[in-house]
C-alpha cells in the first residue's frame, strides 16, 4: 500500500534532507507521508510508525529534543518488533535499512542529549 500512494520516494528525499542537516525541508514531506500512510494503512501499522518517527526527527527534534526523545521511545519498540511488516511494504531492503538506521541513530542521539542536559 505505501508504494501505491507514492510515499517512500518522498520519504527518501526527506531522509536526504535530514542527513544533510536540513530538517526544515524534511518536515513538510514527512508530515504528508505520515498523514497519507495513516489514512491508507491505519494508525497501528508499522509503516505508519516509521513515517511518524521520521516526522518526529524532522519536525519535533529541532525544537523539542526531550519531546522528540519521548515520542521516539513510543515508536522504536514497534519498529523493532514489526520489521518484517515494513519490509513487505517499503520497497528495497537497503532503503528500509537506511530509514531504520536514521531513526535509531536519531533516537540514541536524542536520548544522550537529553540525559547530558538534564
Amino acid at each position: 500500500p505505501m508504494r501505491e500512494i507514492g510515499t517512500w520516494g518522498e520519504v527518501n528525499r526527506a531522509i536526504a534532507y535530514l542527513e544533510t542537516g536540513r530538517p526544515e525541508l524534511a518536515c513538510p514531506i514527512t508530515r504528508v507521508a505520515w498523514e497519507r500512510a495513516g489514512r491508507v494503512l491505519g494508525d497501528r501499522h508499522a509503516a505508519v510508525a516509521q513515517a511518524r518517527a521520521l516526522l518526529v526527527l524532522a519536525c519535533v527534534a529541532p525544537n523539542d529534543r526531550s519531546g522528540a526523545a519521548r515520542e521516539l521511545g513510543e515508536v522504536v519498540p514497534l519498529l523493532l518488533t514489526s520489521r518484517r511488516e515494513i519490509e513487505d511494504e517499503a520497497g528495497t531492503r537497503p532503503a528500509q535499512d537506511q530509514r531504520l538506521s536514521l531513526i535509531l541513530r536519531g533516537y540514541i542521539w536524542l536520548q544522550t542529549d537529553v540525559a547530558e542536559n538534564a
